[in-house]
């Protein structure tokens, strides 16, 4: 999965993605544990699909290190 995001003045390609949890709690933890851990521009939560994208692999590992 690929996702493309465009800030207006540049534009973002995340290449890894993962399906998160649609319950509202675990969601938001998530989102605020990538918040905190991450650097801006690097991953994005996209609501329509419940899909965390990221830019690096090692972020998307991290990630599924945490939340597995």
């Amino acid at each position: 999965m690929t996702l493309i995001v465009d800030y207006g003045n540049k534009r973002v390609k995340l290449n890894y993605g993962v399906w998160v949890s649609r319950d509202w709690e675990s969601r938001e933890a998530k989102i605020r544990w990538c918040r905190e851990t991450f650097k801006p521009d690097t991953w994005t939560y996209h609501f329509p699909d419940s899909t965390m994208y990221f830019k690096r692999k090692k972020d998307l590992t991290w990630f599924l290190l945490r939340w597995s």
